[in-house]
Protein backbone atom coordinates (compact mmCIF):
# COMPACT_ATOMS: atom_id res chain seq x y z
CA UNK A 1 0.00 0.00 0.00
CA UNK A 2 2.97 2.21 0.89
CA UNK A 3 4.81 1.81 -2.07
CA UNK A 4 1.27 2.54 -3.94
CA UNK A 5 0.97 5.38 -2.29
CA UNK A 6 4.38 6.44 -3.21
CA UNK A 7 3.79 5.83 -7.05
CA UNK A 8 0.58 7.71 -7.11
CA UNK A 9 3.12 10.64 -5.31
CA UNK A 10 5.41 10.54 -8.25
CA UNK A 11 2.60 10.51 -11.15
CA UNK A 12 1.08 13.37 -9.78
CA UNK A 13 4.21 15.30 -9.12
CA UNK A 14 5.24 14.70 -13.02
CA UNK A 15 1.71 15.90 -14.18
CA UNK A 16 2.04 18.85 -12.60
CA UNK A 17 5.21 19.42 -13.65
CA UNK A 18 4.19 18.85 -17.33
CA UNK A 19 1.28 21.14 -16.52
CA UNK A 20 3.12 23.97 -15.53
CA UNK A 21 5.78 23.66 -19.01
CA UNK A 22 4.61 26.47 -21.28
CA UNK A 23 6.08 27.11 -24.70
CA UNK A 24 6.23 31.11 -24.84
CA UNK A 25 6.22 33.16 -28.03
CA UNK A 26 6.47 36.42 -27.21
CA UNK A 27 5.00 38.67 -29.14
CA UNK A 28 7.04 41.29 -29.88
CA UNK A 29 5.20 43.54 -31.96
CA UNK A 30 2.58 44.21 -28.75
CA UNK A 31 5.48 46.06 -26.93
CA UNK A 32 5.94 49.67 -27.00
CA UNK A 33 7.86 51.01 -29.14
CA UNK A 34 11.64 51.62 -26.74
CA UNK A 35 9.76 50.15 -23.92
CA UNK A 36 11.67 47.98 -21.42
CA UNK A 37 11.03 44.32 -21.96
CA UNK A 38 14.19 42.86 -19.58
CA UNK A 39 11.29 40.59 -17.04
CA UNK A 40 8.67 41.27 -19.52
CA UNK A 41 7.91 37.45 -20.28
CA UNK A 42 7.17 34.42 -17.67
CA UNK A 43 10.23 33.12 -16.71
CA UNK A 44 12.63 34.85 -18.28
CA UNK A 45 15.27 37.69 -17.74
CA UNK A 46 16.54 39.35 -20.97
CA UNK A 47 19.80 41.69 -20.31
CA UNK A 48 21.86 42.87 -22.81
CA UNK A 49 25.44 42.75 -21.91
CA UNK A 50 28.51 45.03 -23.45
CA UNK A 51 31.69 44.62 -23.12
CA UNK A 52 34.80 46.12 -23.02
CA UNK A 53 36.72 48.63 -25.83
CA UNK A 54 40.66 48.67 -25.50
CA UNK A 55 40.53 47.99 -21.90
CA UNK A 56 42.97 44.75 -21.04
CA UNK A 57 40.35 43.64 -18.20
CA UNK A 58 36.99 42.54 -18.58
CA UNK A 59 34.97 45.30 -17.28
CA UNK A 60 31.92 44.92 -18.97
CA UNK A 61 28.58 46.43 -18.45
CA UNK A 62 25.18 44.62 -17.74
CA UNK A 63 22.33 47.23 -19.28
CA UNK A 64 19.54 46.48 -16.90
CA UNK A 65 16.74 46.86 -19.06
CA UNK A 66 16.13 45.73 -22.80
CA UNK A 67 14.41 47.44 -25.02
CA UNK A 68 12.33 46.59 -27.72
CA UNK A 69 12.48 49.04 -30.64
CA UNK A 70 11.60 48.56 -34.93
CA UNK A 71 13.76 46.57 -36.51
CA UNK A 72 15.40 48.94 -39.72
CA UNK A 73 19.01 48.36 -39.97
CA UNK A 74 18.52 45.44 -42.65
CA UNK A 75 16.65 45.07 -46.04
CA UNK A 76 14.53 41.89 -44.32
CA UNK A 77 13.28 44.17 -42.01
CA UNK A 78 11.11 45.66 -44.46
CA UNK A 79 10.43 42.46 -45.80
CA UNK A 80 9.15 41.14 -42.31
CA UNK A 81 7.13 44.25 -41.96
CA UNK A 82 6.63 44.72 -39.06
CA UNK A 83 9.64 43.33 -37.90
CA UNK A 84 10.94 44.49 -34.25
CA UNK A 85 14.46 43.32 -32.35
CA UNK A 86 15.48 42.95 -28.48
CA UNK A 87 18.54 44.64 -28.09
CA UNK A 88 19.27 46.30 -31.50
CA UNK A 89 22.73 45.67 -32.55
CA UNK A 90 24.22 42.63 -31.51
CA UNK A 91 27.87 41.73 -32.67
CA UNK A 92 31.14 40.00 -31.41
CA UNK A 93 29.58 36.93 -29.48
CA UNK A 94 32.85 35.11 -30.28
CA UNK A 95 34.80 37.89 -28.21
CA UNK A 96 32.00 37.59 -25.44
CA UNK A 97 32.82 33.86 -25.37
CA UNK A 98 36.46 34.18 -25.28
CA UNK A 99 36.64 36.92 -22.49
CA UNK A 100 34.09 35.07 -20.54
CA UNK A 101 35.65 31.97 -20.22
CA UNK A 102 39.23 32.78 -20.25
CA UNK A 103 38.54 35.19 -17.14
CA UNK A 104 37.29 32.73 -15.46
CA UNK A 105 40.73 30.82 -16.17
CA UNK A 106 42.35 34.08 -15.02
CA UNK A 107 43.48 35.07 -18.49
CA UNK A 108 42.35 38.79 -19.41
CA UNK A 109 43.67 39.51 -22.52
CA UNK A 110 40.77 38.06 -24.35
CA UNK A 111 38.44 40.68 -23.15
CA UNK A 112 40.36 43.79 -24.96
CA UNK A 113 37.59 43.61 -27.75
CA UNK A 114 34.39 45.24 -27.60
CA UNK A 115 30.85 43.18 -27.91
CA UNK A 116 27.47 43.69 -27.52
CA UNK A 117 25.48 39.90 -26.84
CA UNK A 118 22.15 39.57 -25.63
CA UNK A 119 21.49 37.35 -22.44
CA UNK A 120 18.50 34.88 -21.40
CA UNK A 121 18.05 33.76 -17.76
CA UNK A 122 15.44 31.45 -17.07
CA UNK A 123 14.20 30.79 -13.32
CA UNK A 124 14.21 27.37 -14.40
CA UNK A 125 16.45 25.87 -16.31
CA UNK A 126 14.68 24.92 -19.44
CA UNK A 127 15.54 22.16 -22.29
CA UNK A 128 14.72 24.42 -25.51
CA UNK A 129 15.22 27.73 -26.38
CA UNK A 130 15.02 29.14 -29.71
CA UNK A 131 16.21 32.57 -31.51
CA UNK A 132 14.92 34.63 -34.77
CA UNK A 133 18.07 36.75 -36.45
CA UNK A 134 18.59 38.91 -39.65
CA UNK A 135 21.47 39.81 -40.73
CA UNK A 136 23.85 40.59 -43.39
CA UNK A 137 26.90 38.66 -44.11
CA UNK A 138 28.12 37.58 -40.52
CA UNK A 139 25.56 34.47 -39.30
CA UNK A 140 25.21 34.39 -35.38
CA UNK A 141 25.83 32.27 -32.97
CA UNK A 142 24.04 31.28 -29.26
CA UNK A 143 25.85 29.42 -25.98
CA UNK A 144 24.24 27.73 -24.13
CA UNK A 145 25.16 27.30 -20.10
CA UNK A 146 24.10 25.54 -17.24
CA UNK A 147 23.33 26.33 -13.35
CA UNK A 148 27.27 26.54 -12.41
CA UNK A 149 28.10 28.44 -15.25
CA UNK A 150 29.72 25.99 -17.70
CA UNK A 151 29.07 25.93 -21.30
CA UNK A 152 27.07 23.25 -22.16
CA UNK A 153 25.92 23.79 -26.05
CA UNK A 154 26.84 25.99 -28.77
CA UNK A 155 26.11 26.62 -31.80
CA UNK A 156 28.56 28.40 -33.94
CA UNK A 157 28.74 29.31 -37.82
CA UNK A 158 30.89 26.34 -38.45
CA UNK A 159 28.43 24.04 -36.72
CA UNK A 160 27.51 22.71 -33.57
CA UNK A 161 28.74 21.81 -30.40
CA UNK A 162 27.76 19.70 -26.93
CA UNK A 163 24.82 17.67 -27.60
CA UNK A 164 24.99 16.63 -31.54
CA UNK A 165 21.42 17.05 -31.27
CA UNK A 166 21.39 20.43 -29.50
CA UNK A 167 22.07 22.87 -32.67
CA UNK A 168 19.31 23.36 -35.49
CA UNK A 169 19.35 25.95 -37.86
CA UNK A 170 17.24 27.30 -40.89
CA UNK A 171 17.86 30.37 -42.76
CA UNK A 172 16.62 32.11 -45.92
CA UNK A 173 17.48 34.70 -47.90
CA UNK A 174 15.18 38.15 -48.18
CA UNK A 175 14.42 39.66 -51.36
CA UNK A 176 16.56 42.44 -49.98
CA UNK A 177 19.60 40.53 -49.87
CA UNK A 178 19.81 39.57 -46.22
CA UNK A 179 19.17 37.08 -44.25
CA UNK A 180 16.73 35.78 -41.76
CA UNK A 181 17.35 32.31 -39.77
CA UNK A 182 16.20 30.58 -36.49
CA UNK A 183 19.14 28.93 -34.50
CA UNK A 184 17.39 26.85 -31.61
CA UNK A 185 19.24 24.92 -28.60
CA UNK A 186 17.64 21.76 -27.03
CA UNK A 187 19.14 19.68 -24.63
CA UNK A 188 17.51 15.84 -23.51
CA UNK A 189 17.08 17.45 -20.17
CA UNK A 190 16.21 20.26 -18.34
CA UNK A 191 19.78 21.56 -17.77
CA UNK A 192 20.29 25.03 -20.08
CA UNK A 193 19.89 27.93 -16.96
CA UNK A 194 21.29 30.82 -19.31
CA UNK A 195 21.92 31.39 -23.32
CA UNK A 196 24.21 34.03 -24.52
CA UNK A 197 22.80 35.31 -28.88
CA UNK A 198 24.55 37.67 -31.33
CA UNK A 199 26.47 37.33 -34.37
CA UNK A 200 29.52 35.35 -34.39
CA UNK A 201 31.70 38.50 -35.37
CA UNK A 202 29.63 41.00 -37.43
CA UNK A 203 26.66 42.40 -36.33
CA UNK A 204 22.73 40.90 -36.32
CA UNK A 205 19.55 41.71 -34.30
CA UNK A 206 17.22 39.11 -33.18
CA UNK A 207 13.62 39.49 -33.72
CA UNK A 208 11.97 36.60 -32.24
CA UNK A 209 12.07 34.65 -29.59
CA UNK A 210 10.69 31.01 -28.44
CA UNK A 211 10.76 28.89 -25.13
CA UNK A 212 9.93 25.89 -22.87
CA UNK A 213 9.01 27.97 -19.36
CA UNK A 214 9.33 25.09 -17.08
Amino acid sequence: METRKFLLCVVAASLAAAAHAEIVTPNLAGARVNSNVSNAFPGLALRKLIGPNGAMNYAGTTENSVYRSPCTTYAACGYLSPAYSIGGNLFSAMDYRDCYDNSLNGNPNSCFYPFEVLQATFANPTDFVEFQFTWQSDPPAIFGYDAAGNEILACLPGGATGSPAGCMTSFQLSPGGDFIGTIRLTSPTAVIKRVVAGSAQGASRIIGLQYNNL
